[in-house]
């Protein structure tokens, strides 16, 4: 009954984009870079619904991965819910999938050829944001048949962040050290989380410089090796509850 399901979802999809093309036939016809393709890891495991696309939504979680990618878990608007597959719905909290290419530290060998010569230019939105996310509509179906946007072309704020509440997480503590860092500042909590955690850090601009989630390890290593000297300032979350914000220095 599931593939049933899951089959159909994809054929709505590809139908929806073949004779509308859009969520709403008056808005603008998007334009994305195909030149991205050329930095796809795995490319072969994405199935293409559609070469250029866009949701509108609200940024739920934003978590860097070992292959140099940023995910980005979007709540999408209502208009949008028929982007989502049986596996969005099961595995990704009902969020869409949305990845920027090489945009953050690369841990795997070979990737590095895929990144080469190329540097992300996609604005890294924050938690709570409402944008707009426009690139490739693509199924990946290593990860149980969910839907993606990948890779990002843009990503537009419609609505800034109104950011975490106000509030601090009960009985959650950090350190952070070293400080001054130079080649990496560790976060470490007392205890593994029970739930993830979410490490935004900005420089003394306000432009974000990283963003990072900790999730089955009680320590997570920020490299700070290729951040500039400076000031930079961060901020742990879990379940929009602050457990910790500060600054740190980076000095080579």
């Amino acid at each position: 009954m599931n593939s049933i399901i899951k089959w159909k979802n994809r054929l709505v999809a590809v139908l929806f984009f073949s004779i509308a093309g859009l969520p709403c036939c008056n808005a603008q016809q998007p334009v994305c870079d195909s030149s991205l393709w050329n930095h796809v890891y795995n490319s072969y495991r994405l199935t293409v619904l559609s070469q250029c696309a866009y949701a509108n939504g609200n940024v739920q979680y934003i978590y860097a991965t070992d292959d140099g990618d940023y995910h980005i878990e979007l709540k999408l608007d209502s208009a949008f819910s028929y982007m989502l597959d049986t596996g969005n719905i099961n595995n990704t909290n009902g969020n869409l999938i949305c990845e920027t290419i090489c945009a953050n530290q690369i841990f795997y060998s070979d990737v590095v050829p895929f990144c080469q010569n190329f540097t992300s230019t996609v604005y890294v939105p924050n938690v709570n944001e409402h944008v707009k996310i426009t690139g490739s509509f693509v199924s990946d179906y290593v990860h149980g048949t969910w839907n993606e946007i990948h890779p990002i072309t843009e990503i537009e704020i419609i609505s800034p962040t109104t950011g975490w509440q106000k509030t601090e997480a009960d009985n959650v503590s950090m350190e952070v050290f070293p400080n001054p860092a130079s080649a990496y500042v560790n976060f470490k909590l007392a205890t593994k989380p029970s739930r993830p955690v979410f490490i935004t850090v900005t420089d003394g601009l306000g432009r974000l410089a990283g963003q990072f989630q900790m999730k089955d390890n009680p320590k997570f290593a920020v490299n700070t090796a290729y951040f500039p000297d400076g000031t930079y300032y961060y901020s742990a979350v879990t379940d929009d509850k602050l457990i910790k914000a500060g600054k740190f220095i980076v000095a080579h």
